[in-house]
């Protein structure tokens, strides 16, 4: 007996929506003078439809996704709803040639196998260049729900207005009276509290996605997953609301708004806490935060301000415009047909929306045109701050430094990751482009000869960057070397007597040097051949490698001041200041330094309260006295008598043109002894003495010496 044979599958002829479709509804406050309709893919793209198209999408959705329905069924129920007899030709037409297209339905024979699944292809994805990429979730849709939920109460209007208001007052006090590059400057020279105030930006930038969410919730719509990813180069956070399409423009300002109002009650946090506790570390953060702020409200690309000016307009997609918009302006058939998207613009959004064309465009290939021109310059900084961190982190951790080596190691993420977002960037480029060459059907010589080019310019830049960061240079020849008995001397004098507050910058080996000499590693900044300057520190060793490669302009321009000098001949090493602004205008500012020094040292010498010896007495005259040693002796002098039996500085080495840096101060009881070195100590920031010991002169005499690190106060505001 001959058994039927039996199939695993069935063929029908069905159209049904594609996999996710939402059906969002009419686009409130839209720019356009028809009505536009809302639908969102499955891969979060939100697609603008005509009525018709909309109701067709409707009764497609409603026959359902599992089997669909025919092109008959559709007609009429479309047609009873949008007020016109369509037929099934019509369908046919207006999803083969509309909605298949876009991803919003499937067509055609849809395959069915016995488990129910479907054979049919998948709806396409959108690949926007200026999307996201390489996305993760940091918080699902049930859990961003849940957070925009608890904080949905902070955008009552009554207390947005007080938070606005008291975030204005804030600022005011913050810019216009406090200074706020002050504390950044001051924190971000301490590992610990750079990576603090970094822990804190990386908190405010989740909380500005809590904004969006929130918003999103008080408005009646959800949110979906809140995440990272890649956009452009760079890391971002983003947050799905496509959910608030279909609420009235209002509503979606305030969820664009969102992210923004709750950096500026982030900001009100810090300020409280700097209120609280009286650290810099909070205004530090605060300043980062608005920058932060300004970079979100910039409407070039998909940030918060982009999206702002989209609601404003009544127009979803501004970049999907891009191109008609910049055909609108232009004569002839050909452009009128290419602008046709925009023709249904009333006035007033077209141009709100012509003139941020006009304004983006140039501005966007201006940008482009000066990174592509300082390009060379951009890779060489790049790469010498890539070979420097990673050594500094190697240098930090191996020296016992953790903070310092987290902080080299952060930096140097940070420059990877664009890097890396570059490279990801020109590769889907150069997919793209290779995708369209071999969909025109173009000759294979050509599509040979380009990606010919695209390889060939990748590994000229790979290239050029191995080469900028000295990767496969040859070493240095010994004759290069420092004499070793001048570069041991310099590296303990910079290791005993200059302050580890500011960097250091020093030839490779010099750098090694310094490191074993104790100098942290984190405020060491090697020198590769490329470098074209020293700047960015604030002392640089000059061995006979950095005299050869900066040349007269060493002295002459960046580095004017010798602190101390070893050895003699080829061999010898200065430990020179950096002059950020140009060495006229450091000469200028010793001199006024040296005017100001002369003058506190008149008023000591009329303090009764201080008694000195005729060598301390004459350094006073003569303004030979460091700011933050005559600071310390005027506020001590204050709270009990002072004998100094003189002022010191002279380290071996050391230049016999900087103040003195130190001194000895005698005292007659161990109480008295107790309470100076308790004044000491006690100390902070630019004035804690780097060295306070007691000792006895060559006479015999009790004294506490103090000491402060090089350089002198006016350079101590360096890097």
């Amino acid at each position: 007996m001959t058994e039927p044979a039996h199939t695993d599958t069935a063929e029908a002829i069905a159209i049904r929506p594609a996999d996710g479709l939402s059906l969002l509804g009419e686009y409130q406050g839209s720019g356009f003078t028809e009505p536009r309709f809302l639908v969102r893919r499955a891969d979060g793209q939100v697609i603008q439809l005509s009525r018709l198209l909309y109701v067709v999408t409707e009764a497609i959705a409603a026959g359902g996704a599992a089997g669909g329905c025919d092109a008959a069924e559709i007609a009429g129920r479309a047609g009873a709803k949008f007020g016109r007899e369509l037929t099934a030709e019509n369908i046919r037409y207006l999803v083969d040639g509309k909605l298949a297209p876009l991803g919003v339905v499937l067509a055609g024979r849809v395959s069915h196998s016995a488990d129910g699944t479907s054979g049919a292809a998948p709806a396409p994805r959108s690949d926007l260049l200026l999307g996201l990429k390489i996305r993760g979730v940091l918080l699902r849709p049930r859990a961003a729900g849940a957070v925009g939920q608890a904080l949905a109460w902070l955008h009552y209007p009554a207390l947005a207005s007080v938070v606005v208001a008291a975030f204005a007052t804030l600022e005011v006090w913050l810019f216009a009276v406090h200074g706020a590059i002050g504390p950044l400057l001051l924190v971000l020279r301490d590992p610990l509290v750079f990576l603090a105030v970094a822990g804190l930006t990386l908190v405010s930038l989740l909380f500005h996605e809590f904004g969006h969410a929130s918003a999103c919730r008080y408005g009646g719509a959800r949110p979906g997953v809140i995440g990272f990813g890649l956009y452009l180069i760079f890391p971002s956070l983003y947050t799905d609301v496509t959910d608030v399409y279909r609420l009235p423009r209002a509503a979606r300002l305030r969820v664009d708004l969102g992210g923004v109002y709750f950096n500026a009650i982030f900001i009100l946090i810090l300020g409280g806490c700097y209120a609280a506790t009286g650290n810099p570390l909070f205004l530090a953060a605060v300043f980062l935060d608005n920058f932060q702020i300004l970079q979100q409200l910039f409407p070039l690309v998909r940030m918060d301000g982009y999206f702002i000016l989209g609601d404003l307009a009544g127009v979803p997609d501004l970049l999907g415009l891009l191109g008609a918009i910049m055909a609108s302006v232009l004569p002839g058939a050909r452009a009128r047909q290419a602008s046709a998207p925009v023709q249904g613009l009333r006035r007033g959004p077209r141009v709100l929306v012509t003139s941020w064309v006009l304004v983006a465009v140039p501005l966007l290939l201006a940008m482009t045109a000066y990174t592509a021109w300082h390009l060379p310059v951009m890779i060489s900084t790049i790469s010498r701050a890539f070979t420097t961190d990673v050594a500094a982190a190697r240098a930090g951790f191996s020296a016992g430094y953790p903070a310092s080596g987290l902080v080299a190691a952060i930096n140097v993420l940070l420059l990877i990751i664009p890097l890396f977002g570059l490279v990801y960037l020109l590769v889907r480029a150069a997919g793209r482009g290779a995708r369209r060459l071999l969909r025109n059907r173009l000759p294979r010589p050509v599509i040979a000869a380009a990606g010919a080019c695209v390889l060939a310019g990748a590994a000229a830049g790979t290239a050029g960057l191995l080469v900028m960061a000295g990767i496969g240079s040859p070493p240095a020849g010994n004759s290069a070397a420092p004499a070793a008995g001048g570069s041991a001397q310099a590296a303990a004098w910079v290791a005993q007597q200059v302050s580890p507050a500011v960097t250091v910058s020093c030839d490779p080996r010099m750098c090694r040097q310094l490191q074993q000499a104790g100098f942290p590693a984190a405020r060491l900044k090697p020198l590769p051949v490329t470098a074209p300057d020293p700047l960015g520190s604030a002392v640089v060793v000059a061995t006979t490698v950095i005299r050869n490669q900066f040349g007269a302009r060493l002295a002459a321009d960046y580095a004017p001041q010798v602190i101390a000098s070893f050895g003699s001949g080829a061999a010898r090493v200065d430990v020179r200041t950096i002059a950020p602004d140009g060495a006229a205008v450091f000469k200028a500012q010793l001199a006024s330094e040296h005017a100001a020094l002369v003058s506190a040292g008149q008023q000591m010498l009329g303090n009764k309260n201080i008694q000195l010896s005729p060598s301390a007495r004459a350094a006073l005259q003569t303004g030979q006295v460091d700011f933050r040693l005559l600071a310390t002796l005027s506020a001590l002098s204050h709270q009990m008598p002072v004998r100094l039996v003189a002022f010191d500085g002279a380290a071996l080495g050391a230049s016999s043109s900087l103040p003195l840096r130190g001194a000895e101060i005698s005292y007659d009881s161990p109480a008295d002894r107790s309470a100076i070195l308790g004044f000491l100590q006690a100390q902070q920031g630019l004035y804690r003495p780097a060295e306070t010991t007691v000792t006895s002169t060559a006479g015999g005499q009790s004294v506490i010496a103090l000491r402060f690190d090089a350089p002198d106060l006016l350079n101590l505001t360096q890097p």
